[in-house]
């Protein structure tokens, strides 16, 4: 049923998708892949409440959120610069037990610093360092230009020493 369901709301068709998984639920059990499926697919037609709603239905239905869950719907949110829903799920996922992981923070700073909310992005790193995360190439690489497009040349410069 999830090649089904991926495949229909890759083309975009995610209510006649819903229609199908109606349908089908019954004699076949969603899984918490099924859940993603829509999570994306909604996120894709910029439908993004219908995707926030799914991580509930996805709750309701025994399965937990995943980072990519949560992370789906972040990135929609950080194309549109709704930034205040943005924290709010990174603060849902921690209350959920889902941190943030690196992948999702960097998406964020990167969306920050190119809405040219360079503190803001700079806050993000911080998070990160507090959270414990281990830190990758594309962290370094995200925070360096953040800190180039602030200004703060010589912060760029010493970033690994």
């Amino acid at each position: 049923m999830n090649i089904l369901l991926d495949t229909l709301c890759k083309e975009n068709q995610v209510e006649q998708t819903r229609e199908i998984f109606l349908e089908l639920k019954s004699y076949i059990p969603p899984t918490g892949h099924t859940f993603n499926i829509f999570i994306h697919g909604w996120c894709k037609v910029n439908r993004i409440d219908e995707a926030h709603w799914t991580i509930q239905e996805m709750k309701g239905h025994g399965f937990h959120p995943c980072v990519t869950s949560y992370s789906t719907i972040i990135q929609s949110y950080c194309q549109l610069s709704n930034y205040v829903k943005v924290y709010e799920l990174l603060d849902e996922m921690e209350a959920q037990g889902c941190p943030p992981n690196i992948v999702s923070y960097t998406n964020i700073m990167c969306w920050l610093t190119k809405s040219e909310q360079f503190e803001e992005a700079l806050q993000i790193a911080e998070r990160v360092r507090l959270s414990g995360c281990k830190l990758d190439t594309l962290f370094y690489n995200a925070l360096i230009h953040a800190l180039g497009r602030a200004g703060r040349l010589r912060e760029a410069t010493e970033v690994f020493t």
